[in-house]
């Protein structure tokens, strides 16, 4: 629900999260590439963020879903610049 501010050009929204994290998710190696269920990489297949499951177990520390996505973002993007040249 948008709520617009009695004056200036602010807008507040009011919402609820039902989901904020998910836990498991795609097993990478340590370069973000993807694996199967052997564990063998998924030529050009690569995870980061919250979807890429495992690194923190069962539980993981409030806050750190933004640090998982910068960090492994950046490590998917590493990977693939070696790859092309």
């Amino acid at each position: 629900m948008r709520i617009r501010l009695k004056e200036g050009t602010l807008y507040g929204y009011q919402f609820w999260v039902g989901a904020h994290y998910c836990m498991g998710g795609i097993l990478i190696n340590e370069k973000t590439q993807v694996l199967d269920t052997d564990g063998n990489v998924i030529p050009g297949l690569y995870a980061a963020g919250e979807v890429a499951g495992g690194f923190h177990g069962t539980f993981r520390v409030d806050g750190s879903g933004l640090g998982d996505s910068f960090t492994f973002g950046r490590l998917a993007g590493k990977t693939m610049a070696e790859l092309i040249g």
